[in-house]
């Protein structure tokens, strides 16, 4: 099963990043706190499973093709002569119009374990393989999966703040909001949704 979230092989640049508006993503997030993706029509070559140790069950697919269209909700996906389209559930101010025209490489897995819905865990990769966007909603990521990140929730009565190691230290964000980050020498927008003990709804952005 590919990994989850892939390992870059260098930390420059995407040759491409998804813009996010903050004022739209701060005027709505409090009313979106869902992330979500899912493929249709997918080469069967593309998609597996897999269980895990801990009685987890893992689909995975893994795609590589040319966006042909960008929609509000969706994007299209030409591999070869097969076309698939990626739909997906993100906040408003998450663009992801510049990919149109590119060649991506994406990762979803959807891991179930024990009672409850899915974790949905989606990095989407530019043609050199540099990572454009990593999409995560469900049970906290481990931190050998974050990106080089350590994420901690901080819960208290009437707030929640998710408290972020990175490489200059810890910072922290309330729930909803945005965080600039440095990890691992590459500068990100983590875009925070949905923040509790046990569950997490964020995208981390190239910027």
């Amino acid at each position: 099963m590919p990994t989850s979230p892939p390992r870059e092989l260098d930390g420059a640049r995407p040759c491409v990043v998804a813009d996010l508006d903050a004022a739209r993503f701060e005027a709505h997030a409090g009313d979106e706190g869902i992330i979500f993706f899912c493929v249709e029509n997918a080469p069967p070559s593309a998609c597996g499973t897999h269980s895990g140790a801990d009685g987890s069950l893992t689909f995975w697919t893994r795609l590589r093709g040319r966006i042909l269209e960008v929609r509000r909700d969706a994007f299209v996906l030409a591999m070869s002569d097969h076309l698939v389209t990626v739909r997906h559930h993100l906040p408003s101010g998450v663009l992801l119009d510049a990919l149109a025209g590119r060649i991506v490489e994406l990762a979803l897995t959807q891991t179930y374990r024990g009672r409850g819905r899915a974790t949905i865990d989606v990095v989407l990769h530019d043609e050199d393989g540099r990572t454009v966007l990593w999409a995560h909603d469900g049970r906290h990521p481990d931190d050998r999966d974050a990106h080089g990140l350590s994420l901690r929730a901080m819960l208290e009565e009437n707030t929640a703040r998710l408290a972020v190691r990175t490489d200059t230290g810890v910072a922290t964000v309330a729930c909803p909001g945005i965080l600039c980050v440095e990890s691992s020498g590459r500068s990100w927008h983590l875009a925070l949704v949905r923040l509790a003990a046990d569950d997490i709804g964020f995208l981390l952005m190239r910027r």
